[in-house]
């Protein structure tokens, strides 16, 4: 785990200021080390590990192909 403490600030579509989240921790994993329990914690899509792991590495895919690089 690493600590840290940072805000961002949320806006709308419009630019105006709609809340303040403070993020005062992260964990680190290796893609592969995933686990089921996080992928259904984080919460998106049905909630398994299977599909998560397929959307982040679609997202990945095409947000890295911006800068010339490929996610293997």
């Amino acid at each position: 785990m690493h600590k840290l403490r940072e805000l961002n600030i949320i806006t709308d579509d419009e630019t105006n200021p709609k809340c303040v989240i403070e993020t005062i921790s992260t964990d680190v994993a290796i893609f592969r080390d995933v686990s089921a329990k996080f992928a259904q914690t984080e919460g998106e899509g049905d909630k398994n590990l299977v599909c998560w792991r397929n959307t982040r590495i679609r997202f990945s895919s095409e947000d890295m192909k911006t800068v010339g690089l490929v996610f293997i």
